[in-house]
């Protein structure tokens, strides 16, 4: 789990990214007044239908690399991923790299 407090125009705030390996993660945003607000969390699968042609399943698998990339960017900017030279397995998955 990786947390870090802010203060934003809503007030204050905890941030939080919590991973397990039995469970989706989690990144929340929760403010002192109590009101959570859901944040970007790494996705764990690709979804297409089970017809999808192979051009949609490959479209599906880039529009995930992306998504991750950008989560992955926002997690290393609040200081929430390992530098960039010891990336561990997670992020290179999730990152296609």
């Amino acid at each position: 789990m990786h947390y870090r407090f802010g203060e934003d125009e809503h007030g204050e705030y905890l941030d939080f990214y919590a991973s397990h390996r039995m469970t989706s993660d989690g990144h929340c945003r929760l403010y002192a007044s109590g009101k959570p607000k859901n944040l970007p969390a790494y996705r764990d699968w690709i979804i297409y239908p089970a017809n999808a042609a192979a051009e949609e399943k490959a479209q599906a698998e880039r529009e995930f690399r992306k998504y991750n990339q950008r989560v992955s960017e926002l997690l290393r900017r609040k200081g929430f991923l390992e530098p960039p030279a010891r990336k561990s397995l997670r992020k290179k998955f999730f990152d296609g790299l």
